[in-house]
């Protein structure tokens, strides 16, 4: 539920179709009619499970398709840092001894790195198994592998929205800038709570608890890869960037970092500059060298998803006064004009549809989503076109 399993908002309702289950609580027979009661409906937050049990859940419909339409409106940018160089080299013979390395760094007249020993492992096999014509990668300038035959083509990168409810990932050719493919996930995260406060006090009270959270987010994106990958076509170690962006607090949590000082006054993070690792340091699956860069926060409560907002939409070149509202799990508002940007941000999803609006609900089947006036008529758009059960936020929102 949104309140992180406390039984205070009795959002987390299933019915009960076979199993065993003790008597309603007072929580449940407070948050539940005797008509969802007597159908089987319970709230799974105030059950123990006492043997195997068969349940019904709620169809969820997440925001996905709003998510991935994201993906058409983004503009093409020039992505210079991952380099491929394709190289022919004269295999050794008794009047050329030269090792692999040595012979790979003057093809590409480069004498003046270390190598890595991740590039060393394969670097033998790899060379002869291509008759010595293979494609170097440098990223940052860095060598970060060496792939058989001409895949000069083949650079791809990630951008990754790390939502407090949604996670989407964009796969973006770095030859061109342009998005291939997208895909989208509930961040598996809110089993902790559907709001960063109850993530954040998860970490605090449960021994590993950061460590937990670390770890769902992580499964979520790479499924999200996983996903990507699939339908592109491409092998994980053909990423080599990733940018990830999110709230203060999932950027904190993705990373590992200890999120407590968000939670009380006066809400400092840990760090606020940008963030790079690589992506085999964090976990994520793709190329294990590849860079993954972290957007900067700019407060406890405004976070490197909005920094995400100001970069898409240069709200910074806009001429007069410009306003950008991003209404998700959290909300956050960017006031920019006169060579300045305002922000700031105020929790959005669970205080409309979770504990403080009283037919609030997530965006649900049977959720009213849209409201409107049409001849003198109400006229409601509801999710799965079926009877209305209540109101999710994006009906809340002002038009």
């Amino acid at each position: 539920g949104n309140c992180g399993g406390n039984g205070a908002c009795g959002k987390c309702k299933v019915r009960i179709i076979s199993g065993k289950v003790g008597e309603p609580t007072l929580v449940e027979l407070g948050a539940l009619t005797p008509g969802e009661l007597k159908l089987g409906w319970r709230l799974a937050c105030q059950q123990q499970v006492q043997g195997d049990i068969t349940v019904e859940l709620r169809g969820l419909k997440d925001a996905f398709d709003r998510k991935l339409d994201l993906q058409s409106v983004a503009a093409e940018v020039e992505i210079d840092a991952v380099e491929k160089l394709f190289v022919v080299m004269d295999p050794p013979a008794i009047g050329d001894q030269r090792a692999d390395w040595e012979r790979l760094q003057s093809c590409l007249h480069r004498d003046d790195q270390m190598p890595n020993p991740k590039v060393l492992e394969s670097l033998p096999h790899i060379l002869r198994r291509n008759n010595f014509r293979v494609t170097a990668v440098l990223l940052g300038g860095q060598f970060i592998s060496v792939e058989g035959g001409d895949t000069t083509q083949r650079k791809f990168g990630l951008a990754l929205d790390i939502g407090t409810t949604t996670v989407l990932g964009v796969l973006v050719d770095l030859n061109t800038g342009s998005a291939v493919t997208s895909s989208a996930a509930t961040n598996s995260q809110n089993v902790f709570g559907a709001d960063v406060i109850s993530r954040i006090t998860y970490t605090i009270t449960e021994p590993e608890g950061l460590k937990k959270l670390q770890s769902k987010v992580l499964g979520t994106l790479n499924e999200i890869i996983v996903n990507l990958l699939g339908k592109a076509g491409l092998d994980k170690n053909e990423v080599y960037e990733a940018t990830v962006v999110g709230n203060t607090t999932m950027s904190h949590l993705f990373m590992g970092i200890d999120p407590k000082s968000l939670s009380y006054s006066p809400f400092i993070p840990v760090y606020s500059g940008p963030v790079e690792a690589a992506a085999g340091e964090l976990g994520l699956e793709i190329h294990p060298l590849a860079r993954v860069h972290v957007l900067p926060n700019i407060a406890g409560y405004v976070g490197a998803d909005t920094v995400g907002v100001m970069l898409a939409t240069r709200i910074y070149e806009k001429e007069g006064y410009c306003l950008a509202i991003d209404i998700g799990t959290n909300g956050e508002v960017i006031l920019a004009g006169e060579g300045r940007i305002l922000t700031c941000s105020t929790a959005a999803g669970p205080a409309f549809e979770g504990a403080q609006i009283q037919n609030g609900m997530r965006a649900a089947e049977g959720a009213i989503e849209g409201v409107y006036i049409e001849d003198g008529e109400v006229r409601l758009d509801v999710i799965g076109n079926s009877p209305p059960s209540g109101i999710c936020g994006s009906r809340l929102r002002p038009h």
